[in-house]
């Protein structure tokens, strides 16, 4: 695995990644996301948890009885997939949150303060978003598909690209459960920070406040609740009052 930061003046980090190919593989891992702050949340707990995304590659369908999910290499059986049929092209999503539940066991959900049956897979180990190995297996212990990635930025997911699936892309804009959008970039860019005129605090008069960035044609969005900006924010255009 190779992974370069090149540093500039607005932080552009370039990574790139390390993936074993198996040309036989039916059963891909087409789509992760390893730091999920916004993107998706997972429908049995609510919370905004990592996954993974398979999808079948092969002209007819697979059972996935004996395959297998790890991010250990020396641990192939790891988390197990359960008897479930994809069709051709179908798409899997799995919720990496360290909970080790299937479709019909039940658990206690704090959002909803009550025991619940589970409709998703949850898989017994979490990805981590300073980079790592996974892997899937098929019934026989062989690699069907294995990746190493580096370093992941908040709701960047990295998948194949659809028009060549040899090839990994990182994905501004996830698509849990949906084809790999044709929009990717073989290496990450994470722009600055924006520079605020006024220092964080409280003001007993009103202020004016002026928000920069020195990267070139770069928007500014922002929210008034917390959470984290995306592509549907407003976005400032001069100065905010």
């Amino acid at each position: 695995m190779l992974c370069n930061s090149i540093l500039r003046n607005i932080a552009l980090v370039a990574m790139a990644f390390f993936t074993l190919q198996h040309s036989q593989a039916q059963i891909r891992i087409n789509e992760l996301l390893a730091v999920n702050s916004t993107i998706a949340h997972d429908p049995d707990f609510g919370g905004f948890s990592d996954f993974v995304e398979l999808r079948n590659t092969a002209a007819s369908p697979v059972n996935l009885s004996g395959y297998t999910l790890t991010d250990d290499p020396g641990e192939a059986d790891k988390w197990a997939l359960p008897a479930l049929i994809l069709a051709p092209g179908e798409l899997l999503l799995v919720w990496t949150d360290g909970l080790n539940k299937y479709p019909g066991d039940t658990a206690f959900v704090a959002c909803k303060n009550t025991v619940a049956t589970m409709t998703a897979l949850h898989a017994g180990f979490r990805l981590s978003g300073d980079g790592e190995y996974l892997g899937l297996f098929d019934p026989q212990g062989n690699p069907a598909d294995e990746v190493m990635y580096c370093t992941q930025a908040n709701d960047v997911s990295y998948g194949r690209n659809p028009a060549t699936p040899s090839s990994w892309f990182y994905f501004g804009e996830p698509t849990p459960g949906k084809p790999n959008s044709p929009y990717g970039s073989e290496i990450m860019e994470v722009p600055g920070e924006p520079v605020f005129s006024l220092p964080e605090g409280f003001y007993p008069t009103p202020q004016m406040l002026h928000l920069g960035t020195q990267e070139p044609g770069a928007v500014i969005r922002f929210t008034f609740d917390g959470t984290t900006p995306n592509g549907d924010s407003p976005f400032l255009r001069t100065v905010f009052p």
